[in-house]
């Protein structure tokens, strides 16, 4: 872990065994006491995690001692654990935290020692100063939300992503070089959202709104009223089918009959072949005109079916859907 890892846990162990400062409980309100025992258990627990080598959750509970019961000396544990994940801003920005709470209450030497690492820690960050027309817009240095227009911040040497937005404009993405020990100085001018975009966008922040609400009642397809209209045309069609059906065939019968009675009777060839192919035509239609009625009668049927559907969702009868909920949940940040 290094010559600071050692140098941390040192501290850490001094906290504990010399100042005591968890374990204090006299003259300290009930609520307060609570306070610090359940900050010394993360504090307990950050100091193990670090010997392990886990830094990140190690960090992770040092923040969580100093939100529960805030103490300057547990800013040195959190700029060690940040030193490890070579968070170099982060840590810088924490032993100055550690310095300005402490005060007169840090020992020379360990102001020294804290004064020596911010030393080497200058190479290693720079000062982004964002800019932008409109001011006030908001500021995101990769993927983290740092505040708005005109910043100042304190970041890792090297390629850093900077994102840049304000409500009825574009969205500005660049990436910056920041040297170490240097300030690295970004300008940016957003362009403003056609109108017609920025009410499509609007929609879209609306949908993602954490309270739920009703979607309207929009028409999803044709209306009650046309679906009605075409089940009755539907009807109508099956029942002329069913009619001509029926007419065709008392024909297509009769001719058969008459072909058997010439088949009786002396009767040409001409007539008989003639008579034939109409009793032969007409059955055909026959068929057509059923198949015809059974298609309209079933369409009529599908059309009637939907049409009701239609009409009991125009009538409030569909139950509306909610948007969806997200929750939140607090997240640490990562400058102070």
């Amino acid at each position: 872990m290094g010559c600071f890892a050692t140098l941390t846990i040192a501290a850490v162990l001094r906290v504990a065994a010399v100042d005591g400062s968890f374990a204090e409980t006299t003259a300290v309100a009930p609520a307060a006491q609570a306070d610090e025992a359940e900050a010394f258990e993360h504090f307990q627990a950050g100091v193990s995690l670090f010997e392990e080598g886990d830094f990140e959750a190690a960090l992770f509970k040092f923040k969580l001692a100093y939100e529960q019961a805030p103490n300057y000396r547990l800013w040195f544990n959190i700029a060690g654990a940040q030193l490890e994940l070579h968070d170099y801003a982060g840590a810088a920005t924490s032993f100055r935290r550690y310095l300005e709470e402490g005060g007169d209450g840090i020992e020379a030497e360990r102001r020294e020692q804290v004064d020596s690492e911010l030393t080497k820690l200058e190479g290693r960050v720079g000062v982004l100063m964002v800019n932008s027309d409109p001011s006030g817009s908001s500021v995101w240095i990769d993927g983290v939300a740092v505040g708005t227009t005109p910043l100042e911040w304190l970041v890792n040497l090297g390629t850093r992503r900077i994102e840049v937005s304000a409500d009825g404009y574009q969205t500005s993405s660049s990436t910056v070089s920041v040297p170490g020990g240097q300030v690295a100085r970004v300008a940016v001018t957003l362009t403003r959202v056609p109108l017609r975009e920025r009410s499509v966008t609007t929609e879209r922040q609306q949908t993602r709104s954490d309270s739920p609400s009703p979607l309207p009642k929009t028409s999803a397809g044709p209306s009650g009223r046309g679906l009605r209209t075409g089940t009755w045309v539907a009807t109508g069609i099956a029942g002329a089918a069913g009619i001509a059906s029926l007419t065709t065939g008392i024909l297509a019968l009769r001719g058969d009959r008459s072909v058997e009675e010439m088949l009786d009777e002396p009767a040409t060839r001409d007539s008989l072949d003639s008579t034939g192919a109409n009793a032969r035509a007409l059955a055909v239609a026959t068929d057509v005109l059923i198949a015809v009625g059974v298609t309209a009668a079933a369409t009529a049927v599908v059309l009637g079916i939907l049409s009701e559907r239609a009409l009991r969702a125009r009538s409030g009868g569909q139950t509306p859907r909610a948007s969806l909920v997200r929750s939140s949940s607090p997240t640490f940040q990562w400058r102070f």
